[in-house]
């Protein structure tokens, strides 16, 4: 089932590639004047298809490929007296030359553009950066003392160069090849930045196609707001996968912002905003929370 859902996304990958890369030829060419017969997407015998205006756009049966056909390309062919001025051959090089490239040109734009929205979330959120939403209990990071809200800015494995992390999911790239390695890592916490040593737990991950082994360190990104169950030291009636948005005011990002307001509110009560239940459409209910003190 996955290999042959890989093999479809591949297909549709490369359907994409192909319609964008002919796009480029079939937009720049129209743009120009140049007169476009056909826009197919596939070689080979008519699937489906229309017309709209002078251009015949269709969908062919072997997909792996597609083609923009413009008046005047074959010159052992007859140019029609409605065509003269403008056939793809009668343009002068630099128009024929910005067609002719305008289909890599497309490909070389479509990654960033995919790139760009698959980063953006529901809301218009950007892909989480690198700071930890966060840490498993008894963790590698956690027994190297990484906290909620920390934001990792460099991982350095022996003998290499530091890498940069600026997505969070930049971080199991640098981790996953390293498992029972130490990692430096360099975290900054309240404006302060200072190197962290992890070693990455073994785990072995495997599917239908392959069997390997990774390393990870047991964090998870900051969202939107934060997935609480109900903290320690906290006397509410919150709910376990209830989402914490708000506390007196102040946006809740991850697990260290509700500790952190627990912590400043010293006992008194603290007003708490949350998103109850499941699914996209979750109410928003007020909370009020009384943080429980130490005798």
């Amino acid at each position: 089932m996955s290999l042959l859902f890989t093999l479809g996304a591949g297909l549709v990958l490369l359907g994409a590639l192909v319609f964008v890369h002919e796009l480029g030829h079939f937009l720049t060419a129209k743009a120009l004047g140049v007169k476009v017969v056909r826009f197919s997407i596939g070689f080979g015998p008519r699937l489906a298809g229309f017309r709209r205006g002078e251009t015949e756009y269709q969908l062919s049966a072997l997909p792996l490929g597609g083609y923009v056909k413009m008046a005047g390309e074959d010159p052992s062919q007859e140019v029609a007296p409605e065509d003269r001025g403008r056939t793809f051959l009668e343009q002068p090089p630099w128009k024929r030359l910005l067609i002719a490239f305008a289909g890599p040109g497309m490909n070389f734009v479509f990654p960033f553009v995919l790139y760009l929205a698959l980063a953006l979330g529901q809301n218009g959120e950007l892909v989480a950066g690198p700071v930890v939403g966060s840490v498993a209990p008894g963790s590698p990071a956690a027994v190297a003392g990484l906290q909620p809200g920390d934001r990792i800015r460099s991982v350095t494995v022996p003998g290499r160069r530091p890498v940069e992390i600026r997505y969070f999911s930049d971080l199991p790239d640098v981790v996953s090849p390293h498992p029972e390695q130490p990692l430096t890592f360099q975290v900054e916490r309240a404006g302060v930045t200072s190197p962290v040593t992890i070693v990455p737990a073994r785990e072995d991950d495997s599917n239908p196609v392959e069997r390997r082994t990774r390393g990870v360190i047991g964090v998870t990104p900051v969202y939107a707001s934060a997935l609480a169950a109900p903290p320690p030291g906290l006397a509410s009636p919150l709910q376990p996968l209830d989402l914490v948005v708000r506390v007196d005011g102040q946006p809740v990002r991850h697990a260290g912002d509700l500790a952190a307001a627990v912590a400043r509110a010293r006992c008194a009560p603290v007003d708490m905003e949350v998103r109850r239940g499941t699914g996209k459409a979750r109410p928003l209910v007020s909370l009020a929370a009384v943080p429980t003190c130490a005798p």
